[in-house]
C-alpha cells in the first residue's frame, strides 16, 4: 500500500471517529443536564475524537444527504441509522455541506451540538431555523454550505402525464370480440397462438403493478395478525372468546421473539396495556392476564433469548427500533435488565439498553433503590452506578448497608455514589468507612469529609491522629489523616500537635520523621498565627522530609 493510501485510510477512520462521537453526543446533549457525569464524559471522547484527527488532517469536510454524512462518497458509519436523523435534519434545512476547521473542539462543537438540540424542539410555526441558529452563534471553525429549498432538481416533480387504459372501455372491446367470435363459428385458440398485442400493458401499468406488488410483500403479517386479534377482543365481549384471544396472545410473544421481531412485540405489549384499559365488560381474571403479559420478559431465559437477538442483529438493526424497544420494557423488567446489561457485548446495544434503564430509572427512583438489595452480583454493581447518575438522598441507607459488602470494589463505588450525594446522612454513613480494612477506601473517605469539612467525622480522626491509632500505617494514609485532622479542629488543634512536631522532655526525645512530616501538614492546614510560629521554630529539623513538609505547609498558609 502506498503512503498516500495510508494516509487516506488514516483520515477516513478519523473521521468516522468524530462522526460517530458527534452521534452520540448529540444523544448525551438530549438526554443530560451538564452536571452529569455522562454528558461530560460524552463531552470528552468528542474533543478527544476532533485532537486524533488532527494528527492526519487540518481540515474536515462532510456532505449531507437525507440518510448519511459522507467523506469523499464514502459513508461514516458501517451502521447509517446512526447518521441517519442527523444527516436528515441537516438535509431538511438545505445544509448539503458541513466542514470543521482546527479549534472546533474547544468550545464550538459543543454549541452546534446545542444548535441541533434546539431546533428539534422548534414549533412549526417558529421563526427561527436551523440556518438562523447557525447564523447567531457567529462560528469560526464550523463552516457550512445551503442551498434554498425547492432549488435541486426533483423538488418540484409533477404528475405522471400517462394515465391508465378506461377499464370499462377495455371491457366492451373484449365482448364485442367474443360476439364476434361466437357468429363466425370460430374455435377459441389458447392464449400462446392469439395476437397478444392489442391486450399489451402500458409501461405505466407494469410499473403500477410491481409497486403493489412490492407493498403487498411489504405488509406486516404479524402486527396485521395482532390488530385483528385486539379488535375481535375489543368487539366480542364473550368470556370465552376473550380467553381463547389471550391465550393466543401469550403463545404469540414467545413466536415473535424466536423471529427477532421486536416492533411486534412492543405492538403486542403496548396494544395489551391500551386494551386492558379500553375494552368493556372486562371481568378481573382477563385484565390480569393481559397485565401478566410482559411478565413473560422477566423469565431470564425470555429476556436472555430476546438480547441474544438483538446482539445477533447488531450489524443490521435499525437504532430507532432498537430504542423503542427498550424504551418499551416495563418497570418490572428492571432488575432483569440490570443483570444483563455488563454481560452484552456490543457497545451500541449496551448504550441503548442503559439509556433505557436510566430513563425508567429517572421516572420511578424507587426501582433503583430496590436493586441495591438484590442477591445479584451483576445487579447491585450496576444499581450503584445509577446511583452516581441520579445522586438522589434517597438512596443513602441502601448505599450504607453497602459499605460491609465483601466486595472492596464494590465498597469503593458505594463511597463515590455517597460523595455525589453529599448530604449530611451520606457523610455520616461515610464515617463507617474510615475503618474500612482496604487502605485506598480509608484514604479516599477521609479526603472526601475534610474536603466536605465534616465535623462528625472529629472524633474518628481525633482518635487515629492524637490516640496514635495512625502509627502503624504508611505515609500517605498517615498524611491524609492528619490535614483531616487539621481542617477539622481547627485553632484548638495546635497543643496536639505541637509535641509531635518538637523535640520534647529531658532527652529531646522526637516523634519519627514521617509523624513529625505529618504533624507539619496539619499545621499547615489550621494556618493560625500560633500554628505558623510552631513551624517557623521547627524549620531547621535536620530530617529532610520534615523540612520539606514545614517548607509546603508555611507556602499553603502564605
Amino acid at each position: 500500500m502506498t503512503d498516500t493510501a495510508t494516509t487516506e485510510a488514516a483520515v477516513q477512520q478519523a473521521v468516522g471517529d468524530v462522526v460517530h462521537t458527534i452521534v452520540k453526543g448529540l444523544r448525551a446533549v438530549q438526554l443530560y443536564l451538564p452536571n452529569n457525569p455522562m454528558y461530560e464524559q460524552a463531552k470528552q471522547k468528542i474533543v478527544e475524537s476532533f485532537r486524533a484527527a488532527w494528527q492526519v488532517t487540518q481540515e474536515i469536510e462532510l456532505e449531507v444527504t437525507d440518510t448519511e454524512i459522507r467523506w469523499q462518497g464514502q459513508p461514516m458509519s458501517s451502521q447509517p441509522e446512526e447518521t441517519e436523523q442527523i444527516a436528515r435534519l441537516l438535509f431538511e434545512d438545505g445544509m448539503r455541506e458541513l466542514r470543521f476547521l482546527e479549534g472546533v473542539e474547544e468550545e464550538e462543537i459543543l454549541k452546534f451540538l446545542l444548535v441541533l438540540t434546539r431546533v428539534r424542539t422548534l414549533p412549526p410555526d417558529a421563526e427561527d431555523d436551523l440556518m438562523t441558529l447557525l447564523w447567531d452563534e457567529d462560528f469560526m471553525y464550523v463552516r457550512y454550505e445551503v442551498i434554498e429549498l425547492g432549488d435541486e432538481e426533483g423538488d418540484n416533480i409533477g404528475p405522471a402525464t400517462s394515465s391508465p387504459p378506461n377499464a370499462g372501455k377495455v371491457r366492451e372491446e373484449v365482448a364485442q370480440e367474443l360476439a364476434e367470435a361466437e357468429q363466425s363459428s370460430e374455435e377459441f385458440t389458447s392464449i400462446e397462438t392469439s395476437d397478444s398485442t392489442l391486450y399489451e400493458l402500458q409501461p405505466d401499468e407494469v410499473a403500477y403493478l410491481n409497486q403493489e406488488i412490492e407493498r403487498e410483500y411489504d405488509i406486516d403479517l404479524r402486527a396485521n395478525v395482532l390488530a385483528i386479534l385486539f379488535d375481535i377482543f375489543e368487539v366480542q365481549t364473550g368470556h370465552d372468546v376473550r380467553h381463547e384471544l389471550i391465550s393466543i396472545l401469550e403463545g404469540f410473544l414467545p413466536h415473535l421473539l424466536a423471529a427477532r421481531d421486536f416492533d411486534s412485540v412492543i405492538y403486542l405489549l403496548r396494544e395489551a396495556r391500551i386494551v386492558r384499559g379500553r375494552a368493556k365488560d372486562l371481568v378481573v381474571d382477563q385484565g390480569e392476564r393481559l397485565g401478566s403479559l410482559p411478565k413473560l420478559l422477566l423469565e431470564p431465559d425470555k429476556f436472555g433469548q430476546l438480547l441474544e437477538a438483538v446482539e445477533l442483529r447488531e450489524s443490521s438493526a435499525n437504532e430507532a427500533e432498537l430504542e423503542r424497544l427498550f424504551g418499551a420494557l416495563p418497570t418490572n423488567t428492571f432488575e432483569t435488565a440490570l443483570e444483563w446489561l455488563p454481560r452484552l457485548k456490543m457497545e451500541r446495544t449496551r448504550d441503548l439498553l442503559e439509556d433505557a434503564l436510566l430513563q425508567m430509572a429517572i421516572a420511578q427512583p424507587e426501582l433503583v433503590k430496590s436493586a441495591l438489595t438484590s442477591n445479584s452480583e451483576d445487579v447491585v454493581p450496576m444499581a450503584v452506578r445509577f446511583t452516581q447518575t441520579l445522586g438522589l438522598p434517597l438512596f443513602v441507607p441502601n448505599l450504607g448497608a453497602l459499605l460491609v459488602h465483601e466486595d472492596h470494589e464494590l465498597r469503593s463505588q458505594v463511597v463515590t455514589a455517597l460523595e455525589v450525594i453529599g448530604t449530611l446522612d451520606a457523610f455520616k454513613e461515610l464515617v463507617k468507612a474510615l475503618d474500612d480494612g482496604v487502605r485506598d477506601i480509608r484514604i479516599a473517605v477521609v479526603r472526601i469529609l475534610s474536603e466536605r469539612k465534616y465535623q462528625g467525622a472529629f472524633d474518628q480522626v481525633y482518635a487515629r491522629v492524637v490516640g496514635g491509632e495512625i502509627k502503624d500505617a504508611d505515609l500517605t494514609e498517615k498524611k491524609a489523616f492528619f490535614e483531616a485532622y487539621g481542617v477539622l479542629s481547627g485553632p484548638d488543634g495546635v497543643s496536639h500537635l505541637v509535641p509531635m512536631l518538637l523535640p520534647r522532655g529531658f532527652m529531646k526525645r522526637k516523634e519519627d520523621p514521617e509523624i513529625r512530616a505529618c504533624a507539619a501538614m496539619a499545621l499547615g492546614k489550621i494556618g493560625t498565627p500560633d500554628a505558623v510560629a510552631v513551624l517557623e521554630q521547627a524549620a531547621r529539623d535536620k530530617d529532610p522530609l520534615v523540612r520539606n513538609a514545614i517548607k509546603q505547609a508555611i507556602q499553603e498558609v502564605k
